[in-house]
């Protein structure tokens, strides 16, 4: 379990990055706030995406290709973008399902990132959140922004 604390004064929000593997090979990405007090993340696939770790039997990790490489989006930071997650809340950061294409390998969508060319096999998976943006482009305040990287726990997923 990685926690990271990021905050100002006395009171500092500890997040928890969980990643969960399903039967139909899926994955769900949570991010739990283990501090005493709420904590206002901000959380877009445009802006400021989780994203997975695939390594694969080698150690070997594979990268992604990054569809907004080819978007034009609105990169604009607004405080109602932010969520706020209670003492023991989660926020869902990310979630995927491998699917099995016509030439027997296998591919994994994650936000804004593609995961291609998977070979059958066992994968090592995690997952990792940034919060670089703690407020709000006009240069506004958001009470209680988390800033901090988390990383979750690998888990192993075989792909038949």
């Amino acid at each position: 379990m990685a926690l990271a604390a990021a905050g100002t004064g006395m009171e500092k929000a500890k997040m928890e990055l969980r990643l969960e593997s399903g039967s139909a090979l899926e994955l769900r990405a949570t991010l739990v706030n283990r501090g005493a007090g709420a904590a206002a993340v901000l959380h877009n696939d445009n802006l400021q995406p989780s994203r997975v770790v695939l390594r694969n039997a080698l150690g070997v990790e594979v990268k992604p290709f990054d569809n907004r490489t080819r978007a034009k989006f609105d990169r604009t930071v607004r405080a109602a973008m932010f969520r706020q997650v209670p003492p023991g809340g989660g926020l869902a950061v990310g979630a995927g399902r491998f699917r099995k294409a016509s030439d027997g390998k296998y591919q994994l969508d994650w936000g804004p990132y593609h995961y291609g060319e998977l070979a059958p096999g066992a994968w090592q998976v995690s997952a990792v959140f940034e919060a670089a943006i703690d407020s709000p482009t006009d240069g506004g305040k958001v009470a209680g922004a988390w800033k901090g990287t988390v990383t979750a726990e690998a888990v192993t997923v075989r792909l038949p």
